[in-house]
């Protein structure tokens, strides 16, 4: 169980549209685009 308790995620359409950010979901998209980058990048070489 995590100790820490995250408020629900709030999600307002509108004018100030503002999405929550969850960083734990970012660090690990970045990290598999990262290795989809490198991959292919490798392949290319």
């Amino acid at each position: 169980m995590e100790g820490r308790i995250l408020p629900p995620p709030r999600i307002e359409y509108g004018r100030n549209a503002t999405v929550p950010i969850d960083p734990e979901k970012v660090i690990k998209s970045t990290v598999e685009n990262n290795q989809i980058l490198s991959k292919y990048s490798t392949r290319r070489v």
